[in-house]
């Protein structure tokens, strides 16, 4: 290598310290996750339906069940069972997963399963319904910070 040009010999020395200072780099970085956009599945306290009555309630574990009460009845008053699931007696269990955002709202609805005849739809619709009007959830918190959130709900279609 003493008989190189002293140029090259810097090139190659520049070139390896550059090389070297860039493993190091991406070594020490994590690979292309952005925290803020991550939804979570588990987290400690998951997000709440805003309960008209719940507010008052300090402790968490009776908050998330005077929410859960809350979101049931919403979704029961809000929902309409489609014509065509009825005349074909259709009955079943429709899942929708939607995101609460760290701000409390709801996006990425989308159905997880559908029994059919527009069940799926229609209880996906109450879900929209409440993202068109800027209803605000009580966000998911994890690690004591609010975070996007995945959310399934399960609305049951039984005629009667």
């Amino acid at each position: 290598m003493s008989n190189l040009n002293p140029y090259l010999r810097l090139s190659m020395a520049l070139g390896t310290f550059l090389l070297a200072f860039s493993l190091a780099y991406y070594a020490n970085t994590s690979p292309g996750t952005d925290s803020s956009r991550e939804i979570f599945k588990v987290v400690d306290q998951m997000p709440l339906f805003p309960g008209k009555d719940c507010g008052d309630v300090w402790q968490y574990a009776k908050r998330k069940q005077c929410a859960d009460r809350a979101m049931l009845d919403y979704v029961y008053q809000h929902i309409r069972y489609p014509k065509k699931a009825r005349d074909l007696g259709i009955e079943g269990m429709a899942v929708i997963r939607f995101v609460v955002e760290p701000h409390g709202a709801i996006t990425n609805v989308s159905i997880v399963r559908d029994p059919g005849a527009g069940t799926g739809e229609a209880a996906a619709k109450v879900i929209r319904d409440m993202q068109n009007t800027s209803m605000r959830w009580e966000p998911g918190l994890h690690k004591g910070k609010p975070v996007r959130v995945s959310f399934h709900l399960p609305v049951k279609f039984k005629l009667k």
